[in-house]
């Protein structure tokens, strides 16, 4: 399922997806760390990303939802997965948008990673270990303890994680936070870019703040199956 296509969107097309994206969407939530847009017409992504991606797709499917998301926090944990057993997803669509940064010149961006595991879990979920005083959107189920994970994780090695270079460049997160998980896919989180994969893998990004980037924007749809 998981597709990266380079250079997708020229910058042009970019500047015009952001402010499409502020016109247009809902603000649904604004925070000292986030703010989030909805889109409810979807012509932004008929009109300019699905010409653009339509081979890595099928020839039907319906749009559960869209969002524009402006962050100043690194990911945590998650899959974008269902919010209900009917829903039958098809994939995440993904598109990095722009990045606010101190000082480029003294950073490796090319080191701002989006790392895909192997493990699901069938429903949203936000995994926090010993972080009892998480609030996730009413949507996402919340794992605080190694018996939550065991529970909500499909396929995990019950073993320890021990790539110390994903632990490093996820040094927001606790090591105990991978237990269980296994790399499926790397990728560089690169304006321009579109990453396809299903919604019910883990995902979790690097540690942003430490590469000079004080916030990311990405616009993320989620596709069923029709």
């Amino acid at each position: 399922m998981e597709r990266i296509i380079e250079d997708c969107f020229s910058q042009s097309e970019i500047s015009r997806i952001l402010q499409y994206g502020v016109d247009n969407f809902q603000v649904i939530e604004t925070t000292e760390f986030n703010t989030k847009y909805r889109d409810s017409e979807f012509s932004l992504f008929w009109e300019m990303i699905y010409p653009k991606i339509k081979d890595c797709l099928p020839s039907e499917f319906v749009i559960k939802g869209g969002f524009l998301n402006e962050t100043s926090n690194p990911y945590l944990i998650h899959s974008d997965g269902a919010r209900t057993p009917e829903e039958n997803l098809l994939c995440t669509v993904l598109l990095p948008l722009k990045l606010k940064f101190s000082d480029e010149s003294k950073y490796d961006l090319s080191q701002n990673k989006l790392f895909i595991f192997n493990q699901t879990s069938d429903f949203a979920t936000t995994f926090r270990l010993n972080d009892h005083e998480a609030k996730p959107f009413p949507y996402y189920r919340l794992a605080t303890t190694i018996g939550d994970y065991r529970k909500m994780v499909n396929g995990s090695t019950e073993e320890e994680f021990n790539d110390e270079r994903i632990l490093q460049s996820c040094d927001h997160l606790a090591k105990e936070q991978f237990f269980g998980l296994s790399l499926k896919l790397e990728t560089e989180w690169k304006i321009g870019k579109c990453i396809i994969f299903h919604p019910h893998n883990l995902h979790t990004s690097t540690n942003f703040k430490k590469l000079g980037i004080h916030s990311k924007t990405n616009l993320v749809y989620s596709l069923l199956n029709k």
